[in-house]
């Protein structure tokens, strides 16, 4: 695998506060540490602008990363609810002409989509805060190893299939509310030979029943091949780690739709990886990981 020497640091979503800035630092540090020089976006902290002027100031950001022949990868640690407002602005065959792998999750998942439905380049759902995180011992072990091209273990989730026992295709999704804010949009990635992953940090279970409804009124779950739930924090702390995947059969009422769950990727600081925009397959009768059988040029998923 071709060594990272510089990745780009952005903020897509809301914009961080001035007490980000000790957690940039140590992710900096951390990078730094992995042989990573990190490059800074000018539009991180930017609460002075607001609307499109902050949303048109970060896609510049962003297409400047994405254009720069010396970054490697870009590395998005926002989060909340604006990701999508800067869809607009992007300029789409830049991703195809300087393919490069974008990491970012939860409100990213509008980013991540869209990049790949209009330039067809995949991405990854993944917060690389993870690196200073709570479990940050394991999961700098798992990037470092990422990057050196010895492991696949940052992409290595497990599961267990509660129906069906196989999913194949091109896996699409993330986080299940900002993915159903690019609904209507051309930014919504095809569904048909796709696998569809959701997950959720907050939400009880009236309001994932309400997105589940939505992607079944779409039409979403009778395109895709199949499912893979990720965890549902707020709904599964109250109602159990099992309510997602049976309030999921209740809403789409097709046993012929495989059904996966993994307890490894999510919200949480010892989440795994997922590739948007990678074919993979997924089979019940192997205790193991996630098999790849494409990856991109710019090599984000090892063999």
């Amino acid at each position: 695998m071709k060594r990272w020497e510089k990745a780009g640091i952005v903020c897509c979503s809301d914009p961080l506060p001035d007490s980000f800035l000790p957690q940039t630092q140590a992710l900096c540090e951390v990078l730094s540490s992995l042989g990573i020089t990190p490059v800074l976006s000018d539009a991180m902290f930017i609460s002075g602008l607001r609307g499109k002027n902050a949303m048109k100031a970060k896609a510049d950001a962003l297409m400047r990363m994405i254009k720069d022949p010396d970054i490697s990868a870009v590395f998005d640690v926002s989060g909340g609810d604006l990701a999508n407002g800067m869809l607009p602005y992007l300029d789409f065959s830049v991703f195809a002409d300087h393919p490069k792998p974008i990491f970012g999750y939860s409100d990213l998942t509008a980013l991540l989509n869209a990049v790949y439905q209009k330039a067809g380049t995949a991405s990854v759902l993944y917060s690389v805060k993870n690196l200073i995180g709570k479990h940050a011992d394991v999961q700098i072990a798992r990037f470092f190893a990422y990057l050196q091209g010895n492991s696949d273990l940052l992409f290595s989730p497990t599961w267990q299939f509660v129906q069906g026992e196989s999913i194949h295709g091109t896996l699409i999704g993330g986080n299940i509310r900002c993915l159903l804010k690019l609904a209507g949009t051309p930014y919504f990635p095809a569904c048909s030979d796709a696998v569809l992953f959701l997950e959720s940090r907050s939400g009880g279970e009236n309001r994932i029943c309400s997105y589940f409804d939505q992607l079944l009124c779409m039409d979403v779950f009778s395109k895709v091949n199949g499912v893979l739930l990720g965890t549902f924090t707020e709904f599964e702390s109250v109602c159990g780690e099992d309510a997602p995947q049976q309030l999921l059969m209740e809403v789409v009422q097709n046993k012929h739709l495989p059904i996966a769950k993994t307890k490894t990727v999510g919200h949480g600081s010892d989440s795994h990886a997922l590739p948007i925009g990678v074919r993979v397959s997924l089979c019940a009768q192997k205790a193991s990981y996630l098999q790849f059988s494409h990856h991109s040029d710019y090599d984000i998923i090892p063999l």
